[in-house]
């Protein structure tokens, strides 16, 4: 299966789904399967997210001061 930002019609056989939120194309021909969206999905550690967020909080004072 091909995962690509914008599905294309490759050949006359083939079909337009949505599962889950995705646009998919089924085909008769295995090689011409697609589906629209991310490669993976990456779930952040929330505990990196707050410490992103502190060093975002931290720089945005110290540019205030300046």
């Amino acid at each position: 299966m091909k995962i690509r930002a914008s599905v294309r019609k490759i050949c006359e056989n083939r079909r337009l789904i949505r599962r889950r939120r995705r646009i998919m194309i089924v085909c008769s021909n295995p090689k011409h399967r697609q589906r629209q969206g991310q490669k993976k999905y990456i779930k952040l550690n929330p505990e990196y997210t707050i410490i992103k967020l502190y060093i975002y909080i931290y720089y945005a004072k110290i540019y205030e001061k300046n």
